[in-house]
């Protein structure tokens, strides 16, 4: 449906929390500054139309807080203190991975072995390429070896531009040979398109949700932000996103770890010149919450998500948190446009740097993850060791990842 005519009720509670879980950067507490952000955001949807709404409003409205790389457009813009933004954002900076300037002369190697007309010219730097890479021992230069090469080929099979609104055929020339591979290895699984979000199956509780989560509008994934706000009462929690929202992302790389799976990055793709882009991204910021909301139910501490928005050529990078209470920040890592010709090669080291900057912190997001579980389940087998001199019953109790409840079984005690 038209943007312009979407209705979605919101959640218009009051943010309470702990003084620990808020945030503050001296004197200046910038969870109250966003609280007030998202109450006026609020009062402007009832009295505005959506184009006339940054996207900043919009998302602060489902508790999301956008911190885009142009400081002038994000939540925090408007703060009192002059110097508070740049520390603000001093806080959000993530430092970058850094692939030798050897991959810009790898892309003109290409170049020149294509030029020449000859295709075993070309395969046979195609090998070197490929054993230089290896021979470096280092994960990040074969992955970009690998994507160098894909690129090529796809290039050089399919030399027209696809037609407009041709998704599938964009995103098999232009997306799938850098996710593919970039993301991927022994911790991960991954989905393309239609497949939905893992957390969409989990059946929970809204009352149980931890403080970090917090509930999501009912409106469509698809459908941008709300129109009208309607604050007579809070969406009822059968109609919670969590508990029932289908999401289905163009691409999802998941983790499973002790026979669950945990979704950690998406992508929504949108081939050029196609309508409707900002309700894909909203799509996006969705997705990610309820990812986040999916970890926070497991328990994960400081729980994070990644996503990748392609709006034709021009790709963006994401990460969501919830380090502070009520807070999801939608914090944008790094910008860049898709190689769309054979001169366009030497970006590619760009492009690499920028993706392998979020398959690292996916890693490390992974390690975090096992690292926890594996420490509370020798947690949970040395609490039930200890208990052997109880009195032999039949109880009842909650599995390390889930709310689910496993009997046990009676022990005799001698």
């Amino acid at each position: 449906m038209p943007w312009r005519t979407t209705r979605t009720l919101i959640d218009v509670s009051e943010d309470t929390g702990d003084d620990d879980m808020k945030w503050h950067f001296g004197s200046l507490d910038v969870g109250s500054f966003l609280q007030e952000f998202r109450k006026k955001s609020i009062v402007y949807n009832e009295t505005k139309k959506h184009k006339e709404l940054s996207l900043a409003r919009i998302l602060s409205i489902h508790h999301v807080y956008y911190f885009p790389l142009d400081k002038d457009k994000s939540c925090v813009a408007y703060l009192p203190e002059a110097d508070a933004v740049n520390e603000v954002y001093d806080g959000l900076r993530i430092d970058p991975v850094i692939l030798p300037v050897d991959v810009v002369l790898w892309a003109t190697d290409i170049q020149q072995a294509i030029e020449t007309g000859d295709r075993f010219v070309m395969e046979k730097e195609f090998g070197s390429l490929l054993m230089k890479s290896s021979e470096s021992k280092k994960d990040n230069l074969v992955d970009t070896a690998h994507v160098l090469i894909s690129l090529t080929r796809m290039m050089l099979a399919h030399k027209k531009v696809p037609k407009r609104g041709a998704e599938d055929t964009f995103v098999h020339r232009f997306v799938a040979p850098l996710i593919d591979n970039v993301f991927y290895g022994d911790k991960f699984g991954s989905y393309w398109a239609n497949t939905q979000l893992g957390c969409t199956t989990v059946k929970t509780s809204v009352g149980s949700l931890p403080s970090r989560a917090m509930p999501l509008s009912s409106s469509s994934a698809s459908s941008p932000a709300p129109s009208s706000a309607s604050s007579s009462s809070p969406v009822p929690a059968s109609q919670q996103l969590l508990a029932c929202q289908k999401l289905q992302p163009d691409f999802t790389l998941y983790s499973s770890l002790f026979g669950h799976r945990l979704d950690l990055f998406v992508v929504e793709i949108k081939p050029p010149q196609s309508s409707l882009a900002m309700a894909d991204f909203v799509k996006l910021t969705k997705e990610m919450m309820n990812m986040v909301n999916r970890l926070a139910l497991l328990h994960v501490t400081a729980p994070r998500v990644f996503g990748l928005w392609v709006d034709g050529y021009h790709c963006q990078t994401y990460m969501m948190d919830t380090h502070y209470h009520s807070m999801y920040r939608m914090i944008e890592l790094d910008t860049f446009d898709l190689p769309k010709v054979l001169d366009d090669l030497p970006k590619i080291r760009s492009v690499m740097q920028k993706l392998m900057k979020v398959k690292s912190l996916l890693d490390a997001t992974v390690l975090d993850i096992d690292r926890l579980i594996r420490k509370r389940k020798s947690s949970s087998q040395a609490c039930n060791s200890s208990s052997t001199s109880s009195p032999p019953q039949s109880h009842w109790i909650k599995t390390p990842l889930n709310d689910r409840k496993v009997k046990k079984e009676k022990r005799s005690v001698k």
